[in-house]
């Protein structure tokens, strides 16, 4: 179920390796309408375990989409309870959907990078699909109903439009629109309909008004996600990075990607695991070529920039995961130290102690 991963890529390849040694398996169809002027979408969702309330409205929004030939691709990675049981209702009631089922959850929270485990799930539904374009939506975020058929428009009306986004609109816990967020968030997505690739790329990089992404934003050209390697785990940045940059971007407000803020999202991992996001980010630049990449689409001079923000940003994750880490409790922020002295140079782990102890000092009572 893994031919769509046909491909020299070396990291496609340990991909794929890594999928196959996985206690999953796949079942269900999409049935798709015979009409050539009909491209497929693919929307790909993992759950684990999580708030059952998101991931039934995040997997109603997918059910409700507008237009016919979405390919749905469930990921349940290996789920329990209540959210297992929901899963297995919805499938019982839609049979148009996609399942693959891994029966273990395989999170490594020893690992350098933590969410290698999600990000190759998404690539195993990548490979399994049959999509001209797809989309990795997360469980406690939904799309408008019109957010499929606005995307396809966008493909479709410009041949070199390789990427497309919506409007984000900001929502809380009850998913009641944050206006306030939600104005931030228009304000540095100001680009037009169509905008090249490189530009967007040159105006994320450099803070402009012309995209933001909070989490998952951009829907891609499938053939160009395979050939780029797939996903990674820094999807936020890179997928600007990595895709956007190709051709064209297209930009829809009137469609709209409604993204969660909640209380639980970086708490656990913070807290228990110390996690910090350094390797995952530095090892982009190898893994996935981004100087050879920038070289043929920008030249030298711009390869060298985007490997110096790539460089840039490894570190400043680090002092942020520091102040987080701290920031609910000693021992999450001491977890995080360790990580930093067998990941990081030591001049970035001995600032991260510096960063500690001001942060011990602020500390509420109970956080102690």
């Amino acid at each position: 179920r893994l031919l769509r991963a046909k491909t020299k890529s070396p990291v496609i390849n340990q991909k794929i390796k890594y999928l196959e040694n996985l206690d999953y398996f796949i079942e269900g169809k999409c049935d798709f309408k015979k009409d050539i002027n009909k491209p497929i979408f693919t929307i790909i969702l993992t759950i684990s375990n999580g708030n059952t309330n998101y991931i039934y409205e995040s997997i109603n929004s997918v059910l409700s989409q507008t237009y016919e030939n979405v390919e749905f691709i469930l990921i349940d990675h290996g789920t329990t309870g209540k959210a297992k049981v929901l899963i297995d209702q919805i499938l019982k009631n839609n049979p148009n959907i996609v399942l693959i089922r891994v029966r273990k959850n395989t999170v490594d929270y020893s690992a350098k990078s933590v969410f290698d485990a999600v990000i190759r799930l998404w690539d195993a539904g990548l490979f399994a699909s049959k999509g001209d374009y797809v989309y990795c939506l997360s469980y406690d975020d939904k799309i408008s109903n019109d957010y499929v058929e606005k995307m396809v428009d966008l493909f479709k009306k410009d041949s070199r439009c390789l990427t497309a986004a919506p409007r984000v609109v900001s929502i809380d816990e009850n998913s009641i629109i944050n206006e306030r967020n939600t104005n931030s968030l228009d304000s540095r997505n100001k680009r037009l309909k169509y905008t090249e690739g490189l530009k967007l790329v040159e105006s994320f990089i450099n803070k402009g008004d012309q995209i933001l992404a909070p989490g998952g934003v951009l829907a891609a050209n499938s053939l160009l996600v395979i050939e780029s390697g797939g996903f990674d785990s820094k999807n936020d940045f890179t997928q600007i990075i990595r895709f956007g940059v190709n051709g064209k971007s297209g930009y829809d407000p009137t469609a709209s990607l409604f993204w969660r803020h909640h209380s639980k999202q970086n708490n656990k991992l913070c807290r228990n695991y110390g996690v910090i996001s350094y390797y995952s980010t530095i090892s982009i630049i190898s893994n996935y070529k981004i100087y050879d990449l920038y070289q043929r689409i920008a030249g030298k001079n711009f390869a060298e920039l985007i490997v110096n923000y790539f460089n840039q940003l490894a570190i400043k994750c680090v002092y942020d995961d520091i102040k987080n880490c701290t920031k609910y409790n000693i021992l999450g922020g001491l977890r995080a130290l360790v990580r930093i002295k067998n990941q990081c140079p030591q001049d970035i782990f001995i600032r991260s102690i510096l960063i500690f102890i001001k942060c011990i000092a602020i500390l509420p009572f109970e956080n102690i």
